[in-house]
């Protein structure tokens, strides 16, 4: 019998301590926020346009981001590292109820003292958002916007490394 009562009120310390976490202390309302929140971060893809510029790793993430910056992109500082040579932009969202975002990652390789290899993904995602929101679609390569933003960092980093090749007089 004392057994049976002392299982008996271990069993309920159990389940008022599992149902007491904090897990079970988030309405739905408040996890379907986070995991539409969660939707929203930086995701890596594969693919987008590679090219090579006879530039330094520092010099060309500088002018990436400048440009970025110059451009009117907002440089995500979450997802951004110089240390592993990956700049993501903020994501831009268009639409009123059917939203699209979209968001641009650079990918910096050191090749060498003096070159670079720069890959270029414009990133696309969408959501319904209405009475609630939807989280984010997964992020797929956007070929037409990648091939536009990569020729003009192009032009910019080729510009770059040409007036400094020039010699000063």
């Amino acid at each position: 019998m004392k057994h049976q009562r002392l299982a008996i009120a271990l069993t309920i310390i159990a389940l008022f301590a599992a149902t007491t976490s904090p897990a079970f202390a988030k309405s739905r309302h408040e996890r379907k926020a986070e995991e539409a929140a969660a939707s929203g971060q930086a995701q890596a893809v594969n693919g987008g346009q590679t090219f090579n510029v006879a530039a330094d790793m520092n010099t060309a993430f500088e002018t990436v981001v400048n440009r970025l910056k110059l451009d009117g992109y907002n440089i995500d500082p979450q997802a951004t590292s110089k240390d592993a040579g990956v700049i993501f932009t903020e994501m831009t969202i268009k639409g009123g109820w059917h939203q699209t975002g979209n968001r641009i990652q650079a990918t910096l390789i050191k090749v060498d003292q003096k070159n670079t290899a720069v890959r270029i993904a414009v990133t696309e995602q969408k959501r319904y958002k209405a009475m609630q929101t939807e989280p984010w679609s997964s992020a797929k390569l956007d070929d037409k916007a990648t091939a536009a933003v990569s020729t003009q960092l192009q032009s910019e980093l080729t510009t770059l490394t040409a007036s400094s090749d020039t010699p000063k007089q």
